[in-house]
């Protein structure tokens, strides 16, 4: 066997003779050994015979290698097998699917380098609102838009509201309590300044030791009070209108949960509706922030004034014991002169007492919507980042749309109700004005 084999690989290898690692070295030798034919002698001349010539056509024919064992090789170094095209064709199963994959394989290499290029362009892009922008392209292909990369999950618009409302109800309710100092805050400042300007005048032609200090201070005072109450009007107004701007963002949020509802907006573009919300929100809240800072820190200033006013008010105080005494001394006292004067200073130093203590009350009210302003904004930071990840507890899109509307009405409901306190205050306002007047009258007649 090992025989023939080698003789017909001698004949497939057109006249060479390679022995396979199959064909053992005995056998291999045999067959180089009758393929090979036997050496004749040669005359002196250097002729040959014609028997000679023969064979030695057939040798020069025929390329005859020495053949060779070895070991047979392991099997990860063999020649791969080598499949034959022209043999599956046999099987009709086999050569459909090899066709099916051949006609296939363009669109698995262009769904495949869009999905690196995605991949990548994520993987480079740091900021996730590239992510979105790059999302809104791709994901409005029909196909594409079922993918989970492209399923947004509705961000949390309850909670955003909700924060909202709470924390201006509560910044209308320090506003709105008529006994605390923010429901006139700014008109308590304007009294205050008026009342300091009215007593300028009076110490500014009194025989006070400190006088002119005395006038110096209060009329910086008055400068700084005409300041805050400046401020802290802009802080009211800025108020109201970043209110009516939150009723008219949770509008367009509104509009734009119902859109999803409906079908006519992806979850991608109502996340950019959120994130925009969020940084008007931002924006206006910043806003209301520098506002009551500048209003804190002038009510600071006016401390200060108040603390210097005080020691200067201390001393006049003490000196003014002094000449009290010395003239309740006086023969002119013990008849009953001089009290008016006496009663003027003291009427003015209990105005700079009940000025201080308002003071205080006013500096305590603006903290305390600095704090809340403050915390409505970190909390609108951390939403603003929950929008970056997925929600543990998804909300239906209804649940969502009936809690932003009722903190629309809310929020309305605040807006009114802040109006209608400011119509009364000014109705009251009016109203004292007519009596001073009517009073003035009596007392002219």
């Amino acid at each position: 066997m090992d025989l023939d084999w080698c003789l017909i690989c001698e004949q497939k290898t057109q006249g060479t003779l390679y022995c396979s690692e199959e064909c053992r070295f005995k056998d291999c030798l045999s067959a180089y050994s009758s393929l090979t034919p036997p050496a004749s002698p040669t005359s002196s001349s250097g002729s040959s015979t014609p028997t000679d010539s023969s064979n030695a056509s057939i040798v020069s024919n025929k390329s005859f290698v020495y053949p060779f064992y070895r070991k047979p090789s392991p099997y990860y170094q063999r020649s791969p097998m080598i499949i034959n095209i022209d043999n599956l064709r046999n099987n009709t199963t086999i050569y459909i699917l090899v066709g099916a994959l051949s006609i296939l394989k363009p669109i698995f290499s262009i769904i495949l380098a869009v999905y690196l290029g995605w991949v990548g362009l994520a993987f480079l892009s740091d900021t996730f609102q590239f992510q979105q922008d790059l999302s809104l392209v791709i994901c409005k292909i029909p196909i594409v838009s079922y993918i989970p990369l492209c399923q947004t999950p509705i961000p949390d618009f309850s909670r955003l509201v909700n924060r909202q409302v709470e924390t201006y109800e509560q910044i209308m309710d320090q506003q709105l309590s008529y006994n605390g100092p923010s429901s006139s805050l700014a008109l308590d400042i304007k009294k205050a300044e008026l009342a300091t300007a009215d007593l300028r005048t009076l110490i500014k032609y009194s025989s006070l030791t400190t006088s002119n200090e005395l006038v110096d201070r209060l009329t910086e005072f008055v400068d700084k009070a005409r300041i805050v109450g400046r401020n802290l009007q802009l802080l009211q107004a800025r108020t109201r209108s970043s209110l009516d701007n939150l009723i008219t963002y949770n509008l367009f949020a509104l509009k734009a949960l119902e859109d999803v509802r409906d079908n006519k907006a992806s979850s991608n573009e109502l996340a950019v509706a959120y994130n925009q919300m969020m940084s008007l929100i931002e924006s206006d809240l910043k806003r209301m922030i520098l506002v009551s800072q500048d209003a804190l820190g002038s009510l600071t200033d006016l401390d200060e004034m108040l603390l210097s006013l005080h020691d200067l008010a201390t001393y006049e105080s003490t000196y003014q014991k002094t000449e009290h005494n010395k003239l309740l001394a006086e023969l002119w006292s013990r008849i009953g002169f001089n009290v008016v004067k006496k009663n003027i200073f003291q009427d003015n130093f209990e105005l700079l007492r009940d000025l201080d203590k308002q003071r205080r009350m006013a500096v305590s009210q603006v903290q305390t919507t600095l704090y809340s302003l403050t915390s409505y904004q970190l909390d609108m930071e951390e939403l603003r980042e929950h929008v970056s990840r997925p929600s543990i507890i998804e909300m239906p899109v209804e649940l969502h749309i009936e809690n932003v509307g009722k903190g629309i009405e809310r929020l309305r409901n605040s807006k009114v109700a802040l109006k209608s306190d400011d119509d009364t205050r000014n109705f009251r306002l009016i109203n004292q004005s007519k009596n001073e007047e009517n009073n003035n009258k009596k007392i002219a007649q």
